[in-house]
């Protein structure tokens, strides 16, 4: 098998395991949906579902998430959804941020937050003539704004809206060179949170 099919193997194969993985994410979120009523003190963690568009294109996103006051960290695995941008590669990344909420009470149903994102994504460095262990990766950083939608004290379904910037770092195989673009960049994310 050359490596071109082997890359289109394993494209179709992720698109496989992104069905497989949204399916069992809502799946389990949904099933919170009986336990979603108030019952007694929230822990500190939180897990969420969501998707995203940015340069590098569509992603969904699995974040766990841990409160402390308005303050709110979270980190999960992004896997692209879209062949827009990194086909036939490794489909594989990673998602970072910070959440600070603010004009929030228990009585309101919507409340704001201030949201800091950072993603990456990877693909292996590809050439037509000779293999390589290299990677490509795109770097991209946002600062925005979000509002969530609370339907009972542990259910959230919320949006982002971010601007930033990206850093692509190519690496091209036949010249033996890495090359770096930098870029603007937007952000918009919508998801679904559960509080445990």
């Amino acid at each position: 098998m050359n490596k071109n099919n082997k890359a289109r193997l394993i494209f179709q194969n992720s698109h496989a395991y992104m069905k497989l993985f949204l399916t069992l994410a809502l799946s389990l979120l949904l099933s919170f949906r009986g336990f979603s009523q108030d019952r007694g003190p929230h822990t500190p963690f939180g897990l969420s579902v969501g998707v995203n568009y940015t340069f590098s294109g569509l992603s969904l996103l699995l974040n766990v998430e841990y409160q402390n006051a308005d303050h709110i960290f979270y980190t999960g695995p992004r896997l692209p959804i879209s062949r827009s941008y990194i086909p036939l590669k490794n489909p594989w990344g990673w998602n970072i941020g910070y959440r600070h909420e603010y004009m929030k009470s228990e009585e309101k149903v919507a409340s704001f937050f201030f949201n800091i994102d950072y993603q990456i994504a990877f693909s292996e460095a590809f050439s037509h003539v000779k293999e390589s262990n290299k990677l490509n990766y795109v770097h991209e950083l946002f600062v925005g704004y979000g509002v969530q939608f609370k339907f009972s004290p542990r259910v959230y379904l919320a949006n982002v809206l971010g601007v930033g910037g990206h850093l692509e770092s190519y690496y091209n195989v036949d010249l033996n060179e890495r090359h770096k673009f930098f870029g603007y960049n937007n952000l918009f994310k919508c998801f679904l949170n559960y509080k445990f």
